[in-house]
């Protein structure tokens, strides 16, 4: 009996993790496909593009760089409000 349940209790386990497996691949195949620029419109294309990257790759960079100077804002504004602190 107690062998049964621990068989069940794995199978429905399994299940759910392939449930959320099938799931979690179908959102990332999905991704939404941008539209690549034509020949004539290399110039707009060139200006779009320095605003918004259109590969992966180019995005990652982006928001690594976001998140840097992010960090170095907090930093600078942490160090002053301290500076600021220790004055007083």
């Amino acid at each position: 009996m107690r062998m049964i349940f621990s068989f069940v209790g794995l199978l429905v386990v399994l299940a759910v993790v392939a449930i959320l497996a099938k799931k979690q691949l179908t959102s990332v195949t999905t991704l939404p496909v941008v539209p690549q620029a034509t020949s004539t419109d290399t110039n707009s294309a060139a200006a779009s593009s320095s605003n918004s990257p259109v590969n992966p790759r180019e995005q990652s960079q982006q928001i690594q760089q976001q998140v840097q100077e992010q960090l170095k804002q907090a930093m600078d504004a942490a160090a002053q409000t301290r500076a600021g602190a220790d004055e007083k």
